[in-house]
């Protein structure tokens, strides 16, 4: 007989055994061992599993099967342990079997044991043990268990790309226990992996419906709707989602992504206020010297949308500081551009010679070309010119400085040099940027009012490069702009939309051709696709102009104030803002 101590524990023991709730718990084996001796070693094992002190647990287990070798339970519970805690397969499967001998009915033993054959790589054979385990009488009595073998098999067919089991398996777990819901979000979460997001939202909707509380189905559904580009429902789930507590930075990410759904749906007043409430917390918690640099940079760009630029250098200027390599020199160009919106020229200057002085000279071209926007935004003009001449010294650069010099003198109305500068770049340029420069040089001849020129340009570009959708979208909406040739717009710009369908500048063109077609639902539609994946004034003030032409005013000023805020310097759209304004 044991000694008297351990008897003493053998009543706790008992009660812990039974509460003991791991993986295998709701299923764990119910005989208890024949004699005494093996009861208080069983117990005292199970309430030294409960301590999470697994090996004097499997060595008190053992003890409980030399007293008694017909105890299936002590077997079970060894293999649970060596499978999950002591990641021992041989000797968990070893009695796994021998609990299987003894209790062929037991679940757990089942389900361990195909566990294991899972982890082996023998899917039939574990595929076999695992059904097996949802006919024995406590899966069936226990919907759960078996909803968790479903569950499992699904999963591993899902690993070895067999979609149709998996989906049956799973599917079969949620019907079986609809509750918990885990099934059901793994099988919403399957559809979301490949592709299939209407069955996702599904079945995600009725996870919703079974338990209200679950926060984060909310933001499955919201990664669902983004996906068929259903911004507004995809708002209010990731709301719902932020409703749910969630920690500070977490929220805060949350909330930007919130803003910029918000900003998707055109609804600039909700995406200021989410905006607003995240820099509230943002500048609370952080100021410019307890923020890494990623953060600072991040609060710093929300200063800077919502105006409050003098607010945002200290925090974008500390990111500069503390950054090193790429990092700096992004941040010092993000710095330039927030000290020329201050119209601090002086200070832009300085960070962006910093930025050219410490890089390469092959990566210093986008910084070259900043300094020129800063300087001529300036009237600096002879020293914006110089900037860019410098890349012409940089080896394997002559065709960038000659172009971004014809942009220079075009902005300038000097259209020979413009010219000149561009047929020079498009000599010296590798394909993709021969076609690019050949657009920009039909640009500058459409803005001298050269059309026959821009025209031939493009038709030439469009031979060369047949495929190209950039080319093909340029010639397409020149002819669009001026009413000509519609119907060999309307092709070309759906074929460069074959290669970008979601591209909102070629959704942007091709409404544009049905409006000149007098096809001005179908323009809409298009508009409308367009305004959604990319904000941007002219697409706004072509969204606008349908909506007038619809017999819609309001809705049409609507747009045409959106496009202004995004490009106050677009004279055409407030005009036409004026105008709406005095109609009677």
């Amino acid at each position: 007989m044991m000694n008297r101590a351990l008897s003493r524990m053998v009543g706790a023991a008992c009660l812990l055994a039974a509460l003991f709730a791991t993986a295998y718990a709701s299923a764990g084996p119910r005989p208890r061992p024949a004699t005494q001796d093996a009861y208080a070693a069983f117990c005292v094992g199970i309430e030294l599993m409960q301590a999470k002190r697994y090996t004097e647990a499997v060595h008190w287990l053992e003890q409980a099967v030399e007293f008694d070798p017909k105890s299936a339970a002590s077997h079970t519970w060894i293999g649970v342990i060596c499978d999950q805690k002591l990641h021992t397969p041989r000797k968990s499967r070893q009695h796994f079997e021998r609990a299987l001998k003894l209790s062929p009915d037991s679940f757990v033993a089942r389900y361990g044991i195909a566990r294991l054959y899972f982890g082996a790589g023998q899917h039939e054979k574990a595929a076999e043990e695992m059904l097996a385990a949802i006919r024995t009488t406590e899966a069936k009595h226990n919907p759960a268990l078996a909803a968790r073998a479903y569950t499992s098999l699904a999963v591993n067919f899902e690993q070895r790309g067999d979609r149709r089991k998996a989906v049956e398996y799973y599917t079969k777990a949620a019907e079986v226990a609809p509750s918990p819901v885990y099934a059901l979000v793994r099988l919403g979460r399957f559809y979301r992996a490949v592709g299939e997001n209407e069955k996702a939202i599904r079945v995600f909707l009725k996870v919703k419906r079974l338990v209200p509380t679950y926060g984060r189905v909310h933001q499955q559904l919201c990664d669902a709707y983004k996906a068929t580009g259903r911004w507004k429902q995809a708002l209010q789930e990731l709301q719902a989602y932020i409703s749910h507590r969630n920690g500070p930075g977490q929220r805060s990410a949350l909330l930007k992504e919130a803003a910029a759904l918000a900003e998707k749906c055109g609804d600039t007043e909700t995406a200021q206020k989410l905006h607003q409430t995240r820099l509230l917390k943002l500048v609370k918690y952080y100021t410019p010297q307890t923020a890494t640099p990623r953060l600072c940079e991040d609060i710093a760009s929300e200063l800077e949308s919502l105006g409050r630029l003098e607010q945002a250098e200290p925090y974008l200027r500390d990111a500069a500081e503390n950054a090193a390599g790429h990092t700096e020199a992004r941040l010092r160009m993000k710095l330039a551009s927030l000290y020329q919106k201050l119209g601090m020229t002086d200070k832009a200057v300085q960070q962006l010679n910093r930025c050219i002085r410490q890089l390469e000279p092959e990566t210093s071209i986008r910084y070259r070309t900043k300094l020129c926007a800063v300087l001529e935004e300036a009237g600096k003009y002879p020293e914006a010119e110089n900037a860019l001449r410098q890349i012409l010294d940089i080896p394997g650069s002559k065709a960038i400085g000659h172009a971004e010099l014809g942009l220079f003198h075009s902005r300038r109305d000097d259209t020979g040099k413009a010219v000149k500068h561009l047929h020079r770049a498009i000599k010296l340029a590798d394909t993709d940027q021969s076609a690019r420069y050949r657009i920009q040089l039909s640009i500058v001849y459409t803005d001298a009012g050269r059309h026959k020129e821009a025209e031939q340009v493009l038709i030439e570009a469009q031979k060369i490069f047949p495929d190209n959708p950039s080319v093909n979208n340029a010639l397409g909406w020149f002819y669009a702009q001026r009413g000509l040739n519609l119907d060999k717009a309307l092709g070309l710009i759906q074929k460069a939309l074959e290669k970008h369908p979601r591209n909102p500048y070629y959704l942007d063109s091709l409404g544009w051709v049905y409006f000149k077609q007098g096809c001005k639902k179908k323009a809409l539609k298009q508009l409308l696709k367009a305004a959604a994946l990319g904000q941007d004034s002219a697409i706004l003030d072509h969204l606008g102009d349908v909506y007038m032409a619809l017999g819609q005013p309001e809705k049409a000023g609507t747009q045409w104030k959106r496009s202004l805020e995004l490009d106050p310097d677009a004279s055409g759209v407030r005009r036409k803002l004026e105008s709406l304004n005095k109609a009677p």
